[in-house]
């Protein structure tokens, strides 16, 4: 296990209004908070790495979280190429990291 993965995260500021939802993240339920950002939510279930480079296929992640660096993009109910960082949390929403092999981004 990761040093990452040993970490307990706390979200701040937990309101009665924030509507928890259910999403899938690779395949796996997870339960998140409605208008949560993506990168928000993958950052706290310890998936850090979320594509690779297309040239060297080296592991990427967050970076500005900010919508700059494009460095966040995911597949979102089979959209490829969407920055984390900006696309809120939606129920039933379908996360697909590619950690594992290369994007064009």
């Amino acid at each position: 296990m990761s040093k990452a993965n040993k970490r307990t995260f706390k979200r701040l500021g937990v309101s009665d209004a924030a509507a928890a939802v259910n999403v899938f993240v690779n395949g796996q339920s997870v339960s998140a908070f409605a208008g949560d950002t993506v990168a928000g939510l993958l950052f706290t279930i310890g998936a850090l790495r979320v594509r690779r480079s297309f040239n060297l296929q080296l592991p990427r992640g967050y970076y500005c979280g900010m919508g700059v660096c494009w460095e966040c993009t995911v597949a979102i109910d089979g959209q490829s190429g969407v920055r984390a960082c900006l696309t809120e949390i939606r129920d039933g929403m379908r996360i697909v990291t590619d950690a594992e092999s290369h994007d064009d981004v």
